[in-house]
């Protein structure tokens, strides 16, 4: 594959394929059908998938260090997913929910 800058003024129309072997080549990107029209793009290996603003993405394998976020971002979870240590605590709730409750 040729290495170079090249400018496209009007933006580059992606058809919507549904997806084979024949797209995982270095580079390609394309819209996949089967993906909800997510933009993917084939890249050092692997499949990768772009979300846009209004899009959603499930994140696995995955570190979300609440303490050096910045700017508003903000992390929804239900309290009964959240772990509590309740070794100091006295209480016998294993989660946020049931040490509230």
């Amino acid at each position: 594959m040729a290495s170079g800058f090249r400018q496209f003024v009007k933006g580059i129309l992606l058809r919507v394929t549904s997806h084979d072997a024949s797209h995982d080549v270095e580079g390609a990107v394309y819209v996949e059908d089967d993906s909800g029209n997510k933009v993917k793009a084939y890249v050092d290996g692997s499949k990768r998938e772009v979300t846009t603003n209004d899009q959603t993405q499930e994140l696995s394998n995955k570190t979300i260090d609440g303490t050096d976020a910045s700017g508003s971002n903000t992390v929804s979870i239900d309290s009964t997913d959240a772990a509590y240590d309740n070794a100091s605590s006295g209480l016998s709730a294993t989660d946020a929910q049931g040490a509230i409750d």
